[in-house]
């Protein structure tokens, strides 16, 4: 179960000091408590959530729609931010029209419809898709993109960050740690490596929750290791499924 618990002082249309209590459970909003002309804290209200007084008189009607407009933006704003993020590997993109699509996917994606958890993918998705695989974009171009830094022929212009000292990008510790004998594999099997590798450090930047995967040779038996160095936490779809209804 996913809840967060937020206190939020602010100034009302009246100038005097309110304070609502919101909770966050499993993508939900529910309003624990509300006072007026209670001692605000002394701190930054969020961005968008304060209220400047106007010259003249305002009505109670007034002051009671200017509180609820902040409100509903303090909810909006929770909500979106106590959200369990997903990164599906490339593995587990499939077309809506695909009956063999594992269950797992099928309740996830429900659950991204919903709003009670956001799926993302990395730039490395659709260049994996390539040409001719229509119906998989089609399902691909639900999900967000978070860009990672750009790989020389790998990355796609436009769709990859340039990399710099302050970035948080260990592509290439995490490919050591995958593959040990990157240097003697084949061309072919280096670039699924690299791919894979970009694909959890892209993860790993953006700080997303899940990486959910169905590469179990590579990605899922490496899994401790993975959380351990990097903080990455690798899930199968139905582990992924499982953790999320706890």
């Amino acid at each position: 179960m996913f809840y967060r618990s937020v206190t939020i002082d602010f100034l009302g249309s009246l100038g005097e000091a309110s304070r609502i209590k919101i909770r966050a459970e499993n993508g939900r909003c529910l309003l624990e408590s509300q006072a007026t002309n209670c001692k605000a804290r002394r701190k930054r209200p969020p961005p968008g959530s304060q209220i400047r007084l106007r010259k003249g008189i305002v009505t109670r009607k007034e002051k009671i729609q200017k509180e609820q407009r902040l409100e509903r933006m303090v909810r909006k704003e929770i909500s979106l931010d106590s959200k369990p993020t997903i990164t599906f590997d490339t593995s587990c993109i499939y077309s809506s029209e695909n009956e063999k699509a594992p269950l797992a996917i099928r309740e996830l994606e429900k659950m991204h419809a919903e709003g009670l958890v956001e799926i993302v993918k990395t730039d490395v998705v659709d260049t994996e898709l390539g040409e001719g695989n229509e119906q998989l974009k089609l399902k691909s171009q639900k999900y967000s993109e978070d860009q990672g830094v750009g790989v020389w022929d790998h990355s796609r212009w436009d769709h990859a960050l340039w990399g710099g000292p302050e970035m948080d990008y260990p592509f290439e510790e995490i490919r050591d740690t995958l593959f040990p004998g990157f240097d003697q594999m084949s061309e072919e099997s280096q670039d699924r490596a690299t791919r894979d590798a970009m694909h959890l450090a892209t993860h790993r930047m953006y700080k997303r929750q899940f990486f959910v995967t169905r590469d179990e040779r590579h990605i899922v038996n490496n899994k401790k290791e993975l959380e351990e160095k990097f903080g990455i936490i690798v899930l199968t779809l139905e582990e992924c499924l499982a953790r999320l209804k706890r």
